[in-house]
């Protein structure tokens, strides 16, 4: 019997196209971390990484993209994270997989990072360590770091030819990484001809982004989008561009600098700073533009609630959905149990008035009757409606199946809290054990339930939710729901969605901008 741990010089080795790597074995998986897939100037596409000597070792995880703003080290309760060092050569990704062994032709799962297109990182989240999926599951765990924010983002393309692409460079490390996995993951133990991608809020964002680039085309062949469809940014492009030469112009002459060119040598903080400051004086004025978000052109064919899908984007299955709660403004109310109805009642109408409470109720109380009445005080009704939108647009050109989802998993802190945006991931990944405020009863099942899911899906097989979880079409909107005891939603949600909307109009997030 193989022991629980085994490094050594002449074991664990795997060859990929640019050297030979190696990792360590730990409890039934193989784990390689900081694999260089590519590499690329500033503001410049993705190209192919650099051959090495020798045999590279693959046990320390590869640096970060550098972020805007200081990491926030606070929510570690509800979602644990760390810091990792960051620089803007950050294309790596890690691989964890049970087997070595190209004939094992596993199914493989590609994370995608959430913090939108501007912060995060393939391991900032405690619970985005693949190893218990990976063994659980049988698959293949892969995920990645790619540029983000203004060097992922910022088009720079008046510049020159080389720095036409620059609005998606971001994009390019992604399609690159997919590009190496195809080329490399059978070393693995891993099917390249069944790749499923699977990401939260940014990381779903980016799903979607890719389902839109011809480029990225077949290098995938399943999605899973979690919370990741947001308000969808219909600003022309015309006038994103023209913003964007004037954002340069002010971030130039903030740098002193004699020429724009000189961007590129900038130390990223002086160039973080210059952009922070150019932004905010465009914003005041009215002025739109990126540096935090895909930009349409002859890569990106743009955003498909505005361009309709591909019909790549139509032809692979997809599982969307969103948690309940999501991002809420509003304060749970500690202690919900404790509350009267009376008094409960009285902090709906402050909400949404003594009307829409009246309106609200009866929907409320036939989709969710297990859930508090206070529950509707945090529910999301901006990812949810928007997620429904995408549903309904997909499922009516898809030539596959479509599946919807919405989390509910109540959490043991202050009196109950409703799933949050980010609270699912712990599920699917196999890390409740990890994560303190998920040390509840009936947690452990959900998360067998859940991360069953996900990899059956990954495999192809109707066995774990096809025959209960049916697909989703604008006529029956099934959404299968998660939580002490899984099931089709009572109701669909969409009307109490478009009351909740009237009521209390959503936010829209700065960094949508």
């Amino acid at each position: 019997m193989r022991a629980d741990f085994d490094y050594h010089e002449n074991r664990n080795i795997v060859k990929t196209t640019n050297g030979l790597i190696r990792g360590y074995y730990c409890d039934g998986v193989y784990r390689f971390s900081g694999i260089p897939y590519a590499r690329a100037k500033r503001f410049q596409e993705a190209e192919e990484t650099q051959h090495w000597k020798g045999v590279r070792e693959a046990v320390d995880y590869g640096w970060v993209s550098p972020l805007l703003h200081p990491q926030d080290m606070t929510g570690q309760l509800l979602t644990p994270h760390s810091m990792w060092t960051q620089n803007e050569h950050c294309q790596f990704l890690n691989v964890r997989t049970p087997s070595l062994e190209p004939a094992a032709k596993l199914p493989v799962m590609v994370w995608l990072h959430g913090g939108g297109y501007f912060e995060g990182s393939s391991i900032e989240q405690t619970a985005y360590e693949g190893s218990s999926l990976a063994g659980e599951e049988q698959v293949v765990v892969v995920s990645l770091n790619h540029r983000l924010n203004i060097l992922g983002f910022l088009d720079v393309s008046f510049l020159g030819e080389v720095y036409e692409n620059s609005g998606n460079a971001g994009m390019t490390d992604i399609v690159a990484a997919l590009r190496w996995i195809q080329e490399n993951i059978a070393a693995f133990g891993g099917d390249s001809g069944n790749v499923t991608l699977f990401g939260q809020s940014g990381g779903g964002g980016k799903i979607i982004t890719l389902m839109q680039i011809p480029a990225a085309a077949n290098l995938f062949h399943k999605a899973i989008i979690q919370s990741g469809v947001l308000p969808v940014n219909e600003t022309p492009v015309r006038e994103l561009r023209e913003g964007n030469v004037k954002l340069i112009d002010k971030m130039s002459r903030c740098l002193k600098l004699s020429s724009p060119l000189e961007l590129t040598e900038v130390p990223y903080r002086q160039l973080a700073f210059a952009y922070l400051e150019a932004k905010a004086k465009l914003r005041r004025e009215g002025i739109a533009c990126g540096g935090n978000a895909p930009l349409e052109n002859g890569y990106y064919l743009g955003d498909p609630a505005i361009r309709g899908f591909t019909e790549f984007a139509a032809s692979i299955p997809v599982i969307c959905g969103t948690t309940m709660a999501e991002i809420n403004l509003t304060p749970d109310l500690l202690d919900k149990d404790t509350k009267s109805k009376d008094e409960t009642e009285r902090l709906l109408e402050q909400k949404f008035t003594q009307e829409g409470v009246k309106k609200m109720l009866p929907l409320f109380r036939k989709i969710y009757p297990d859930k508090k009445e206070a529950d509707l005080l945090v529910m999301d009704h901006m990812i949810r409606k928007e997620t429904l939108r995408f549903l309904n647009q997909l499922s009516s050109v898809s030539n596959c199946s479509i599946y919807s989802y919405l989390f509910t998993f109540e959490f043991p802190y202050n009196g109950g809290k409703a799933a949050w945006h980010c609270s699912e991931i712990p599920f699917v990944f196999r890390n409740t054990r990890l994560i303190p405020v998920c040390h509840v009863p009936g947690a452990k099942e959900l998360e067998i339930a859940m991360s069953r899911c996900w990899g059956e899906f990954a495999r192809g097989s109707q066995e774990a939710f096809g025959r209960d979880w049916k697909p989703y079409d604008e006529k029956n909107r099934f959404t299968w729901r998660f939580d002490s005891v899984c099931g089709p939603l009572a109701a669909p949600d969409e009307p109490l969605q478009e009351l909740l909307k009237e009521y209390h109009p959503s936010f829209m997030p700065d960094f949508m901008d």
